[in-house]
């Protein structure tokens, strides 16, 4: 236990341990406010991820199956 808390008197342990809940939920709504900025940045990320294996699969794809041969070369 906290020195101080242990010899205050009852109201000042009252407003200290109030302060401390206070500044403990502010803390968890500035966390969650970040893991759901966090949740939104990595759905985009995964979203953008999956774009671009469509648009390769696509471009795989459109690729000529058989090699060139010599005389197709310009």
């Amino acid at each position: 236990m906290n020195s101080s808390l242990a010899t205050a008197t009852r109201p000042d342990r009252l407003a200290v341990l109030r302060h401390r809940e206070s500044t403990t939920e502010s803390m968890l709504h500035h966390l969650d406010d970040r893991l759901a900025r966090l949740g939104s940045a990595r759905r985009d990320r995964a979203a953008a991820l999956n774009r671009i294996r469509c648009e390769l699969a696509r471009a795989l794809a459109a690729e000529p199956a058989a090699p060139e041969n010599d005389e197709q070369r310009p």
